[in-house]
């Protein structure tokens, strides 16, 4: 980026191609030490389940120079793109983006069965009672 820019990215940063901040712009896969991948893990899965996001999402984390972790945004339908942060990020963890689109799926159709059952289970349960 140049000199004096913000480091504020906008849409431009990510999806316009005659932007200097497009072109300025990289998303990496970054080699970190396994003890702050635990606590990056465990503050997304934490945020994640909080809001009781399903099947898939992306949470955005911010981490200060003295190791603080701050949740920015828990987006439960992130951009899946193939050339998408979350598809990348997928692929360099070895879930390329057909698999990866098909294990959402997979996920979602899970979910509607358990679902289901559970609903089956709460029906009979409400008809035990009802006739005493």
């Amino acid at each position: 980026l140049k000199e004096g820019s913000l480091k504020v990215m906008d849409n431009s940063a990510k999806f316009d191609e005659s932007s200097d901040r497009f072109h300025g712009t990289k998303a990496v896969i970054a080699t970190i030490e396994p003890e702050l991948k635990a606590k990056l893990q465990k503050a997304s899965i934490d945020a994640y389940r909080a809001l009781r996001v399903c099947d898939y999402g992306r949470v955005d984390l911010r981490l200060t120079e003295t190791g603080e972790v701050y949740v920015i945004e828990v987006n439960a339908s992130c951009y899946l793109e193939e050339q998408s942060e979350f598809a990348t990020a997928a692929a360099a963890h070895g879930l390329p983006y057909p698999q990866l689109v098909n294990k959402i799926a997979e996920l979602a159709v899970e979910r509607w069965k358990h679902r289901s059952r559970a609903q089956k289970r709460r029906k009979k349960a409400r008809t035990a009672a009802a006739t005493g």
